[in-house]
């Protein structure tokens, strides 16, 4: 075994079906919603496989969150790991995962610019544009004893041996390590079969290399009385292991373009090993839509790094990432022991802004009146806004519901509060994959040279008058460092025709642990994808001796627009703001003369 033990976790994909229920069925993709105009566009992706990975130097305990995904029947529920040690297994709460995306995910954003431009009267300048997204729950861990198999626990002709069976949150688990007789897969796939996990034979390949490889292998299920709706994130500890995310064993039952989040919080900005890295060109964002094509300027991004490629969607100090409310948590809990009613109990939560995550919904949903309600959430939700009532005299063990609040919600939430304040740098990586392209799992490690990422990108928008006269009927985008054009103000019009042949990715580059980026030109992207196919932390990504074979060009954007030229009737009679000037009074007197002497004509002519 290396002396950089490589964390392969499996992304809740498989637990929908890879090496579990075939009928099952996930959504992975990105979920927009415009809000008003002048409003903030934040790209939060509802349905992504997400996990999260910190590294205590100090200890060298790794600790994992994955985001299980799963839409179908409870009992129908299999979940299945490969591992390269045995963990300590817990739950942890979706939570933890929407205040990383609300804090790192991307935010496009456009400033209103009052300029008018060649436009022959007054006008109202333009609001920002954008849409909104929303979001869902995130994760902890539990402490166990660090393990390695023993020469005991693989003699040959042995079938797979348990290491553990115990129960987590709301999961019944199983531990395993096959043994070394000649079919040990087989075996091993035997045993998962006949304990309840219905395995595609397409997993029996990828199954047999994790054998081969000495991989202990975790199996969960939901308890016999838990329902879809406890399915929480699977929280894992584990000694001196690097992070690891096995795309060859989600590829067996993975969908097109299939959107991984990985948040990581280490000692620098984190980089792929395995991967290649690409920036989206800002050009092909849809700004006057809101970026509603996001998602899919990254798949043609990533695409141009032969669909194996990150985008760093934030990297900056961990610490700020913190969640301030896990420092009061103790004391909410400790008024809650002393309640006797659920009523009493929502009352010192309220008091405390205690959060009312999914997952706290459905612990007081066990205690209250309303655990029939499908949405417990919403309905708590309900109560603690004031729209609704709650019977305060329902009796509750106060005690209890404080320990289940803190097992299961404040303890994983103050696990990763504590991994944000020890490390110096968090760092979000997104990208999306489609299963021909998971031909090798990424592997992490640091860079604390690199610089950071800013989350939130900017453009300026200003009304236009392409006739010279008002109203305006363009808008004039400016992205700072690459121009200005003169493009639709209409949000449906996509992204302007002169940009879509723009280049998806600005850069294809390759990160390593020591130095800056290095550009690729689009020949060599092919030899580099392969040649760090191998890679492990700690060593350069490249082999020896490896040389790029070509000087990457840089793409230099379309020339900026000049302005429309004001219109020439109206010109001399316009301010320097376009604006309209008032007309001189002999001009309003000749036309009052003009208009008597037509009357007068008239007249006389009937007379």
């Amino acid at each position: 075994m290396s002396s950089h033990m490589t964390l392969r976790i499996a992304l809740a994909l498989v637990a929908t079906y890879a090496l579990a229920v075939p009928r099952a069925a996930t959504a992975c993709g990105g979920c927009f919603s415009p809000p008003p105009q002048g409003s903030t566009s934040q790209l939060i992706v509802q349905s992504a496989e997400r996990v999260l990975f910190g590294r205590d130097d100090a200890t060298g305990e790794t600790i994992v969150w994955v985001e299980i995904k799963y839409s179908g029947l409870a009992k129908d529920f299999g979940w299945v790991l490969p591992l390269e040690k045995k963990p300590g297994v817990g739950v942890g709460t979706s939570y933890v995962f929407d205040r990383l995306d609300n804090r790192m995910a991307p935010v496009y954003r456009t400033k209103s610019d009052p300029t008018q431009e060649s436009c022959a009267s007054r006008s109202v300048s333009s609001g920002g544009i954008g849409c909104g997204g929303a979001s869902s729950d995130s994760a902890g861990a539990s402490a166990a004893k660090y393990y390695e198999p023993g020469p005991g626990d693989r003699r040959k002709g042995d079938g797979p041996k348990v290491l553990e069976h115990s129960q987590a949150g709301p999961y019944d688990y199983y531990i395993i390590v096959a043994g070394e007789s000649p079919d040990a897969a087989g075996d091993l796939y035997a045993w998962l079969t006949k304990n309840g996990w219905d395995i595609p034979g397409g997993a029996k390949p990828v199954v047999a290399d994790h054998v081969k490889k000495g991989d202990v292998f975790l199996a969960l299920k939901l308890l016999p009385d838990a329902a879809v709706s406890e399915i929480k994130p699977v929280a894992l500890t584990m000694q001196g292991a690097d992070p690891c995310v096995p795309l060859r064993l989600t590829a067996i039952a993975a969908q097109d373009d299939m959107t991984v989040v990985v948040t990581l919080a280490g000692p620098g900005r984190a980089v792929p090993k395995t991967y290649l890295h690409v920036v989206p060109n800002p050009l092909r964002v849809d700004w006057v839509g809101g970026a509603q094509n996001y998602q899919s300027l990254l798949s043609e991004a990533i695409d141009a790094a032969q669909g194996r490629a990150f985008v760093t969607e934030f990297a900056g100090p961990a610490a700020p990432l913190g969640l301030p409310e896990a420092a009061t948590m103790d004391a909410t809990l400790s008024a809650i022991e002393k309640t006797k009613t659920l009523g009493a109990a929502l009352l010192a939560m309220q008091a405390a802004s205690f959060p009312l995550a999914s997952d706290v919904a459905a612990i007081l949903a066990k205690w209250g009146p309303e655990a029939g309600k499908k949405d417990p959430a919403a309905w708590y939700a309900s109560y603690a806004s004031g729209r609704q009532q709650i019977t305060s005299s329902f009796a509750i063990d106060g005690a209890m519901l404080a320990a289940d609040l803190r097992a299961e919600f404040v303890e994983p939430v103050k696990q990763a509060h504590g991994l944000m304040l020890k490390a110096k740098t968090a760092s979000r990586l997104v990208m999306r994959i489609s299963p021909a392209e998971m031909t090798k799992d990424p592997i992490f490690a640091f860079n604390p040279s690199l610089p950071d990422v800013s989350n939130v990108h900017e453009a300026t928008l200003n009304n236009v008058c392409r006739s010279g006269y008002f109203p305006a009927d363009a808008l004039r985008l400016k992205i700072d460092a690459l121009g200005s054009w003169i493009v639709s103000d209409k949000p449906t019009a996509g992204v302007d025709p002169r940009f879509k042949t723009a280049p998806a990715a600005l850069r294809v580059e390759l990160l390593d642990e020591m130095g800056p980026a290095i550009a690729l030109d689009p020949t060599d992207v092919p030899l580099v994808d392969s040649a760090i196919a191998m890679a492990k932390p700690g060593g350069p990504s490249l082999p020896a001796g490896f040389t790029l074979k070509a000087s990457p060009a840089a793409w230099k954007p379309p020339p900026s627009d000049p302005p429309p030229p004001l219109a020439v009737a109206d010109s001399a009679n316009c301010d320097a703001r376009g604006n309209e000037r008032d007309a001189p009074l002999g001009i309003y007197a000749l036309l009052a003369l003009a208009l008597g002497a037509f009357i007068a004509l008239r007249l006389r002519r009937r007379v």
